[in-house]
């Protein structure tokens, strides 16, 4: 598990745990990808494929996690409830997305129009102050603020993710 940081997964005496059946949905599919499964409570890590899962990928729409909290910790966004985020009448290939959002509902449409207007508010500084202190994948947000994370340079794998989360949890 060379690929994590050297604390992560503190509480993880083994590496992960790989299982063929998972590996093999995905070629059943026709298809690749990552899985990885933290299992909290017995601090045991399942996933698929050593190398995919060690592979760093753009985060894309997982990155609605950090934006979201740097948004309310930096309170660009001061209530994830009642805050409105009025749509911009760009029509988009997704209808849930043409609309006005607030931050809650724009996590469960996974909202790129908005991420990227909440990353503009929040700004390269504070973003990268947010992305090193996390220690987010290779914390690399060059190539756009608006777009680091969907077509730029941002970078992370499967288990730096469960890494973040698991330390966000605890």
């Amino acid at each position: 598990m060379a690929a994590a940081s050297s604390r992560a997964f503190g509480a993880i005496a083994h590496g992960p745990e790989f299982r063929e059946e998972l590996a093999n949905r995905f070629v059943d599919e026709g298809t690749s990808g990552a899985f990885v499964a933290y299992v909290a409570n017995s601090a045991r890590l399942i996933a698929n494929d050593k190398i995919r899962c060690e592979t760093a990928f753009l985060p894309a729409s997982t990155f609605k996690i950090p934006n979201a909290l740097i948004a309310l910790d930096t309170e660009v966004v001061q209530d994830a409830n009642t805050e409105i985020f009025k749509w911009d009448g760009v029509r988009r290939p997704f209808d849930a997305w043409n609309r006005d959002h607030t931050l809650r509902s724009a996590l469960a449409a996974s909202a790129v129009p908005v991420y990227q207007e909440i990353a503009r508010r929040i700004g390269p500084e504070r973003m990268q102050k947010y992305l090193d202190a996390f220690e987010y994948g290779n914390r690399n947000i060059g190539g756009g603020i608006d777009r680091f994370w969907l077509t730029s340079d941002l970078r992370t794998n499967a288990f730096q993710q469960i890494d973040f989360l698991d330390r966000l949890w605890r």
